[in-house]
């Protein structure tokens, strides 16, 4: 390593950093303490200090030594455009003060703070001049540091806090936005024309934004990537009120719709409500049940649009479409080539409520109807046994129709129980081509597939179980 030439070794810093400096930032510190020779190159190296983690620190020592080191980072990277993981759990953080003065540096922030938090550093982040921040990654947890995502405190709205619009200056290359809990109350994205990719993701069901917000939101010209949570809608009377006609959103092209039960009208006025032509893919989490109340009014002289370069269709979670869903869907995804289910062990069916809908008499059908006339691809990244079952009727009564599904997909977390289970065998006695997904990628847009590889036929036994 010694008589590796500067460049070279450089970049094998570079890539030991990006590596380690998401869970601490002592990579860093440690390459410089080897030799003379590293320490020379790493403190010549801004970049190397450009990556800082840190998390509010607990007692009068660790403030110390947390401060020490936090002002160590932001002195020796210059002025590097900084990657910031921050943790922050305690009010007049003083460590998160020092940060902000270096706001003009922010080029990536997650910032993970706890429920309490959010109205101070919302209003902090109104204030701070960002030019070339490009992604901000927000979200509130409760007051333990490893609780569940649904006990994230009391409701923003109750609490009787305002929001307040986030970088109120201008954000001029802000590209990715992702809130979650009480920062999608807090941080509203009204005026940040530029973003592409926005992501709401929260355990509330009052996070109310107004009807100008959302149609600011939904105008933002280029948008590709963006996930909306239905309660959105649910506390809106008269989509009118955002908007007299639909929007239409020219470049998006991944959408994603996160629900609660009873959810399934909103996902109605949503697709009321826009108009995405160049859509790819749609993904529907947590969309579950049948609403309580009347169906929607307000949508009345809208038709549903039908999709025509959406491709596939996710569900994710505990997501079973319902009688007054499944018509919609099946018009607006008609050209869907592929389904990819991520439902886990979710007590509902995710696989037979789409592809196994009950009749008028709330009867099963004796076999399976035709309801995407393009489906090639069935994706299990994770489902229920129950959706297991179902796949090994469907599968065939399709086939019997004229409608094969050419591709199975599996998933890695599923591909080793199924081979031994025989499920993958089973599939291509049905015709089949069976294919391992790889990782997900999270750097590939969402609406881009994975690497898949075809599974051999000889290999459908499967090992041996010990």
């Amino acid at each position: 390593m010694h008589t590796l030439p500067p460049e070279l070794l450089l970049m094998i810093f570079k890539f030991a950093c990006i590596k380690n400096n998401i869970s601490d930032t002592v990579t860093t510190i440690r390459l410089s303490h080897v030799c003379r020779s590293w320490r020379r190159l790493s403190l010549a190296s801004p970049i190397l200090w450009s990556s800082i983690t840190y998390q509010s620190p607990f007692g009068y020592h660790r403030n110390y030594i947390a401060l020490q080191k936090l002002m160590t980072y932001l002195a020796r990277s210059g002025n590097s455009p900084l990657t910031l993981f921050l943790y922050i759990f305690s009010h007049q953080d003083e460590g998160f003060q020092i940060i902000c003065e270096h706001s003009v540096r922010w080029r990536s922030i997650t910032l993970r703070c706890a429920h309490a938090l959010i109205p101070s550093i919302s209003s902090r982040l109104r204030k701070a001049p960002v030019p070339i921040l490009k992604s901000l990654w927000a979200t509130a947890l409760p007051a333990g540091r490893i609780q569940d995502e649904d006990s994230s405190g009391p409701s923003p709205a109750s609490q009787g806090q305002g929001p307040c619009s986030i970088f109120s200056g201008g954000a001029p290359n802000l590209l990715y936005l992702e809130l979650g809990n009480a920062a999608v109350y807090y941080m509203r994205p009204v005026h940040l024309e530029t973003l592409s990719t926005i992501h709401f993701h929260s355990s509330f069901n009052d996070l109310e934004l107004s009807p100008q917000e959302l149609n600011a939101i939904l105008t933002i010209p280029n948008l590709t990537t963006l996930t909306l949570l239905t309660e959105f809608w649910d506390l809106i009377p008269d989509i009118a009120d955002i908007s007299r006609s639909r929007i239409v959103m020219p470049k998006l092209r991944y959408l994603g719709i996160r629900g609660q039960y009873g959810s399934d009208y909103e996902v109605i006025r949503i697709f009321a409500t826009i108009s995405c032509p160049m859509v790819e893919m749609l993904m529907l989490q947590n969309v579950v049940g049948t609403s309580l109340y009347d169906a929607p009014n307000d949508i009345d002289d809208r038709e549903p649009e039908v999709c025509l370069k959406m491709h596939t269709l996710h569900l994710v979670d505990g997501c079973e479409i319902s009688t007054s869903l499944h018509p919609l869907l099946t018009r607006i995804c008609s050209q869907v080539k592929e389904l990819i289910f991520d439902t886990g062990s979710s007590d509902v069916s995710a696989l037979g409520s789409i592809l196994l809908p009950v009749e008028d008499n709330c009867s099963l059908p004796p076999k399976p109807p035709i309801v995407f006339p393009e489906l090639q691809t069935l994706t299990f990244r994770s489902v229920d046994k129950i959706d297991v079952q179902n796949l090994m009727t469907i599968m065939p009564g399709l086939e019997e129709q004229g409608c094969l599904i050419e591709r199975v997909v599996i998933g890695p977390e599923l591909l080793d129980v199924w081979m031994r289970s025989g499920h993958v065998e089973g599939m291509m006695s049905m015709r089949a081509n069976v294919y391992r997904e790889e990782e997900v990628d999270p750097a590939v847009p969402l609406w881009v597939k994975p690497a898949r590889t075809l599974i051999p036929q000889d290999s459908g036994d499967g090992p041996e179980e010990d």
